[in-house]
C-alpha cells in the first residue's frame, strides 16, 4: 500500500496513473481471493462432513496419542453453535507452539492438547497454583482486549508464591492489582507469578492489565511518519498556460 501511495504522490505522467490503477485492482483482487478461500474453508462443509456431538468432542480431546493433538485434525469435523460454545471446543485449538515450554508438563510441547497437559489444564480451567502444588479455582473470569479480571474462590495463605493462569513473556508490560492494590510480579513457569505479603481472601479481585509495549509504539510511529511523508510529496499537476 505504501508503494501505491508513492505512485499516487508522484503521478506526473499518464503511465504512473495507469500503474496506480493496476496496482489497486491487483491488490483488491488478491484480497477478495484470499478472503473467499478463508470463508469457504471455515464456513462451508465438504461432502464428507459430519456433525460432531459433545461426546465425540470430549473423547477426541481427552487423550493424547501423538495424532490427536490439535494439528491436522480431520477437515470433515463440523460443529453446531451449541458445540462451538462448549468449553471443550477450545481444547481442539493447539496453542502450544507459542506457549512457554515451562508452562507445560509434556516434553513434546509442540504436539499436545493444552487440555491434555497437566500444567496446561491450569490455563484452560483458570486455576491458580502455589509453590506446594495446591490449586485454587477462580470465578468471574472476564477477559477483555486489555485486561483480565478474576476472583479467587478460596483464601490463599500469606507468603505463598502463586502462579496466575496468565502466560507471561519477557518484555511484556503488565500491571497486576489485587483489590486495587498494586502487586510486584515476576515470571515463573512461563506465567505471571507473585508472592503474597498478606493472605489472599476469598472473592478477592485480581486484575491484570496489559500495557502497549514500547517497541510497538515505536513501530506505529515509524508507520505514521512514513505515511505522512509519502502524502506530503503529493503535488497537484499544474496546468500549462498556452
Amino acid at each position: 500500500m505504501f508503494t501505491l501511495l508513492d505512485l499516487k504522490a508522484n503521478q506526473k505522467t499518464h503511465e504512473n496513473t495507469k500503474r496506480l490503477h493496476s496496482g489497486l485492482i491487483t491488490y483488491g483482487l488478491l484480497s477478495v481471493i484470499i478472503m473467499a478461500g478463508v470463508m469457504k474453508n471455515n464456513w462451508f462443509p465438504n461432502s464428507n462432513s459430519q456433525l460432531w456431538t459433545a461426546q465425540q468432542l470430549r473423547e477426541y480431546t481427552t487423550f493424547y496419542d501423538g495424532t490427536h493433538d490439535g494439528y491436522g485434525y480431520s477437515s470433515d469435523m463440523i460443529f453446531s453453535d451449541q458445540i462451538s460454545n462448549n468449553e471443550r471446543f477450545w481444547y481442539l485449538k493447539n496453542y502450544t507452539d507459542y506457549i512457554p515450554k515451562a508452562a507445560l508438563s509434556n516434553p513434546n510441547d509442540k504436539s499436545t492438547f493444552i487440555g491434555a497437559d497437566k500444567s496446561g489444564i491450569l490455563l484452560t480451567k483458570h486455576q491458580i497454583i502455589d509453590g506446594h502444588g495446591q490449586t485454587y479455582n477462580t470465578n468471574n473470569y472476564e477477559p477483555t482486549l486489555k485486561s483480565i479480571n478474576m476472583n479467587v474462590q478460596k483464601t490463599i495463605p500469606s507468603n505463598s508464591v502463586i502462579e496466575l493462569p496468565i502466560l507471561s513473556y519477557k518484555g511484556l508490560r503488565l500491571n497486576t492489582t489485587i483489590d486495587g492494590r498494586q502487586q510486584k510480579t515476576f515470571i515463573k513457569h512461563g506465567k505471571v507469578a507473585l508472592k503474597l505479603q498478606n493472605a489472599l481472601a476469598a472473592n478477592a479481585k485480581i486484575k491484570i492489565t496489559q500495557q502497549v509495549p514500547n517497541w510497538l509504539i515505536v513501530l506505529n510511529l515509524v508507520s505514521a511518519v512514513t505515511l505522512v511523508t509519502l502524502l506530503s510529496f503529493h503535488k497537484r499537476p499544474q496546468r500549462q498556460i498556452v
